[in-house]
Formats: C-alpha cells, sequence, structure tokens
C-alpha cells in the first residue's frame, strides 16, 4: 500500500497535463497497483501505518487511583464481535488496587464499544483476579469468563468461579458466578478457559493444594490432574481447534521451572477424547539453546508461554533471556531477551525443532540491555516479554513488551510482528513498535508513558485486536500512577449515526420504550462511550 501511493505521488508530482486531469489517470493505475498487490501478497493486519495513532482507553479508572491490570481479548469467529475483560482494583489501597472486580467491555462491528460491565463484583471480602476468556463456537454473542476468587484480597485464593455472558444485551448481561473449584487451604492461580467445537467449556488452572500442579475440568466431570505436573508448573494455557479428526482437540501449554536452569521446559500436551474427563500423559517440551536460559525464579515472575490453534495448525511463543560470557545466569539489570517458537501443522503430532527441541528464533525479536526491573506489586510484569500469539487462518502474529530508552529514561512499548506465508513457508515480517510516542497522562510531565502486556486476537480476514496496559501518570514507583486498559484494532467507536442503543429488558420484565435521542447522551467521564473514531488496522 504504502509503495502504491508513493507511487501515486511521484506520478501526481511529474505529471505533464493539468494536475485534475492527472489524477483522473493516475487513480486507475493506483488502484489497478493495489489490486495486483492484494493478490499477489496476502498480508496479516499489520500495523506500520498506524504508528502515530492512538489506542483508545478502555478502564478509565487510573486517575481515581484504581488500577485495571491483567486483561484478555477475545474475537468471535465471525467477525461480528470482540470482549476484553480485565480486573479492576476494589479501591485505591495498595494491596487491593489491583485486585477485586472483574470487568467486561465487547464491540460490534456495527455499533463499536458499549459500556462496561461489572462480571463480578468485589465486597469487603472477596476480591476477583486474573480473568481469562473465550467467545462461544456457534453463538457469536456469546463469551465465558474464568477468574480466581480470593477471601483476603490476593491471598486465600482457594476458589475458580466462572459465567457466561451475552453481549447482544445492552449493557452486556453476565449470569451469576458459578463455581468450578474449591480447594480449602490451597491456592489457586493461572486459570484458563476454552469450548470445544460442541460448545462445551473445558478448564485449567494451577494449585498449591495437597496434591499440587495444573488441573483440568471437562465441564461435566470432576477435576483431575495433569499427568507429571508438580507446584513447578506454571501458567497453563488451553485452546481448542477444529483440526486433529474426530471432533477435535485441545491444546495445553505450560512452563516447568527446577531450580536448574538448564533443565527448565516449556512444556505442550494435546487431549484429543473430549468424551471422559481425563488428560492423557503424552507431552512434548523444549528447551533454550545454549548460552540462553529462561526467566523466572524465587522472587520473580515466571514465563508465560502463549499458544493459538486454527484447524491443524498450532503455534506456541515464548521468551528467554541470554547469559553473558562469564556468568551463571542472566543479569536481570543488564541482558537481551530473545523469543522462540513452536510450529505444528498437524495438530501437535510434528513440530518445527520436534519434541526436546530448542524452538525457533522468531526473527528480528532481540531486545534489551539495562533490563528495566519493577517491584513484584507492578502488574505489569516488565522482567518478561510477556509474549500473546494469534492466528489469522494459518498465519500467526506475536506481540509483547519491550523497552525502549527516551531520553535518560526506560519505558516498555509493544512490539508486534506478523508473517506471510510464501509458497506454504511462513516467512516472518520485520518487527514494529505500535505503542511509542504515546502520553497517556499529557499532566505527568513525561514525554511518553510505558505500555505492557498485550493480548490478541483476530477476525476473518486478519482484522486485528490488541489490548494492552497503559501507564497513567507515568512512573511504576509513584503511588499517583496506576494502569488502564488500552484497545486499538479494527472496531470504529463512532457510533453517532447509528440508532440509540436501547436496553435489552431483563426476562420476564416489559420491553423498555423506545428512549428519546438523548436517552444515553449522558456520558460518564470514566466509562468510553465517546463518539471518537478509532484508527483503523487492516490488513493490507
Amino acid at each position: 500500500m504504502d509503495a502504491v501511493l508513493s507511487s501515486h505521488t511521484s506520478l501526481e508530482n511529474e505529471c505533464p497535463v493539468p494536475k485534475r486531469r492527472c489524477r483522473r489517470l493516475i487513480w486507475p493505475l493506483a488502484l489497478a497497483l493495489l489490486f495486483t498487490a492484494l493478490l499477489a501478497l496476502p498480508l496479516l493486519a499489520t500495523p506500520e501505518s498506524d504508528l502515530s495513532n492512538k489506542p483508545i482507553n478502555l478502564s478509565k479508572r487510573a486517575e481515581l487511583g484504581l488500577k485495571s491490570a491483567d486483561a484478555d481479548l477475545d474475537a468471535s469467529t465471525d467477525g461480528k464481535w470482540v470482549a476484553a475483560v480485565w480486573s479492576l482494583g476494589y479501591d485505591s489501597n495498595p494491596d487491593t488496587a489491583q485486585v477485586g472486580h472483574i470487568m467486561l467491555k465487547s464491540a460490534n462491528v456495527i455499533t463499536g464499544w458499549e459500556r462496561q460491565v461489572y462480571v463480578f463484583t468485589a465486597t469487603a471480602t472477596q476480591w476477583a483476579q486474573q480473568p481469562r476468556l473465550v467467545f462461544h463456537p456457534s453463538n457469536s454473542s456469546q463469551v465465558a469468563v474464568v477468574w480466581v476468587l480470593c477471601r483476603n484480597k490476593d491471598e486465600q485464593c482457594d476458589t475458580i468461579q466462572m459465567t457466561t455472558c451475552e453481549l447482544a444485551a445492552f449493557p452486556d448481561r453476565c449470569q451469576p458466578p458459578q463455581t468450578v473449584r474449591q480447594e480449602s487451604g490451597a491456592t489457586l492461580s493461572n486459570p484458563d478457559v476454552a469450548y470445544d467445537g460442541n460448545g462445551v467449556l473445558h478448564f485449567i488452572w494451577r494449585t498449591t493444594g495437597s496434591e499440587p500442579g495444573l488441573y483440568y475440568k471437562h465441564h461435566n466431570y470432576s477435576p483431575t490432574k495433569i499427568p507429571n505436573t508438580s507446584t513447578n508448573s506454571f501458567n497453563p494455557s488451553l485452546v481448542w481447534s477444529s483440526g486433529g479428526g474426530g471432533s477435535g482437540r485441545l491444546h495445553l501449554v505450560w512452563y516447568e521451572y527446577t531450580n536448574q536452569s538448564s533443565a527448565q521446559r516449556i512444556k505442550y500436551s494435546s487431549d484429543n477424547d473430549l468424551s471422559n474427563g481425563t488428560w492423557p500423559n503424552t507431552q512434548c517440551s523444549w528447551k533454550t539453546p545454549p548460552d540462553y536460559e529462561f526467566t523466572g525464579g524465587i522472587g520473580q515472575p515466571y514465563v508465560k508461554p502463549s499458544i493459538a490453534a486454527s484447524g491443524s495448525h498450532i503455534y506456541v511463543v515464548w521468551d528467554m533471556c541470554q547469559v553473558h560470557q562469564g556468568q551463571e545466569s542472566c543479569d536481570p539489570q543488564e541482558t537481551e531477551f530473545q523469543m522462540a517458537y513452536e510450529h505444528s501443522s498437524d495438530s501437535g503430532v510434528t513440530w518445527l525443532t520436534g519434541c526436546g527441541g530448542e524452538g525457533k528464533a522468531l526473527p528480528g525479536t532481540s531486545f534489551g540491555e539495562h533490563l528495566y526491573s519493577s517491584s513484584l506489586s507492578s502488574i505489569a510484569e516488565e522482567q518478561t516479554l510477556r509474549p500473546s500469539v494469534a492466528l489469522s487462518g494459518s498465519l500467526p502474529a506475536v506481540a509483547w513488551h519491550t523497552e525502549q530508552m527516551v531520553g535518560e529514561n526506560t519505558i516498555y512499548v509493544i512490539g508486534y510482528v506478523s508473517s506471510i506465508s510464501v509458497s506454504g513457508v511462513i516467512s516472518w515480517q520485520t518487527p514494529v513498535l505500535i505503542t511509542h510516542n504515546l502520553n497517556y497522562d499529557p499532566a505527568d510531565g513525561v514525554a511518553e508513558d510505558s505500555s505492557a502486556n498485550p493480548r490478541l486476537a483476530f477476525w476473518p480476514g486478519g482484522r486485528l485486536h490488541l489490548v494492552h496496559m497503559g501507564l497513567w501518570g507515568g512512573n511504576p514507583f509513584d503511588e499517583k500512577s496506576d494502569w488502564d486498559i488500552y484497545y486499538r484494532g479494527y472496531v470504529v467507536t463512532d457510533t453517532s449515526s447509528f440508532p440509540t442503543a436501547t436496553p435489552t429488558p431483563e426476562p420476564g420484565t416489559s420491553p423498555v420504550p423506545t428512549p428519546t435521542p438523548t436517552r444515553w447522551s449522558s456520558i460518564d467521564p470514566y466509562d468510553d462511550v465517546r463518539k471518537v473514531r478509532l484508527p483503523v488496522i487492516m490488513k493490507r
């Protein structure tokens, strides 16, 4: 597209006839060149042309002293809905500023973003955190959300809860929470959820109970332990794909920690028998190449691998750090991070470097020296890149956060890289930074603010969605600084030309009369329903 527009500008400048007539001649040629380019090179959504545009704030709470964190994102497979969930602080106290409520905000391709709603409302004795969501495979306006329930701020987290939400209602309507698992005396964490092709829910989480490890639950069966997992198994991620024969297959990835860095692994397993409540023993793992190791250890954030599946294509992405010569391990203050990936085109049967391999380096994604290190109270977890992978058809894209020097200060920005397929071979494009030059709080005296923890999703045709955290206030060590959730992507938020939305009545109640045009004109200043057109990131 840039080349076509550049050719158009050049031709116009050199045109020997009056420009009005010249434009009539040039635009058909430019359109023809554009059409040819689109046919010749089907690209994923690429944000290079949108770097100067700002994302929109979904949460708008940081200026109140509340922290929004741990966002997740998913998109319906029919290209109609996108939804995000995140954790919102119960109040502005340090130990509850990032845990408490679970928030949901959705958007429709026609009407744009709706107001945020509470999926779970915190009380003085119950707080929630770590939300994840997934769209129903055949009901494109329904999502399932799972989270951890804690009974003492971010301690005594012994319950996994879930609900389903209907996005077609206005505002979004969520069912009362249901308990997936409660284990007194244990700490439950890292939940994830997936629908299979029949609309049945599957759950995964980590527990430190009497039998620590990762646990899997089919919606219709009791929980069972994932074989060969323990207290050293972290950050499971679960997805379903239609590939693999039968009714499809569930894919699971997690990080396996040991005190010996050379024995640490990224692990993968799958289950193609969804008619029972057990998980098979078969597992695959990957290690780091020489002079690299996985991040994380005692008192540090752990590696969080990301997985995406589409049909029979599976991608796994993770990050690692370089061990400099003469050092026994990575120095978190001066190191280099690198991302690696694995790909299977046969539903996890075979992989690029095989089971036990080192993965493939993701080209151009080597970042960092004098790595910015924050305290663990910062939920951004800057000591790792926190990658997110998503698929558009069989083509992958990855987002992550990385450091960038701005003057004498170090901030975090979101990196993005997509791919094309040349004769069936994946070819990664040049990575770009998509959140630099952003100032979330112009009054904080900081020219650029940090962005962290991205999550990706796609609609058909490579239409991109991305949420991430943005640091309002400029400094994670400043009590006045907190995080909000930001979105950029394909959804257009200018709804001024559409009819005024009408609240959907509760079941069994009378329909709500059609409101006057001013019914929703009073805008909550901390809820994003402003009439602003969101920049579009589309495939070329």
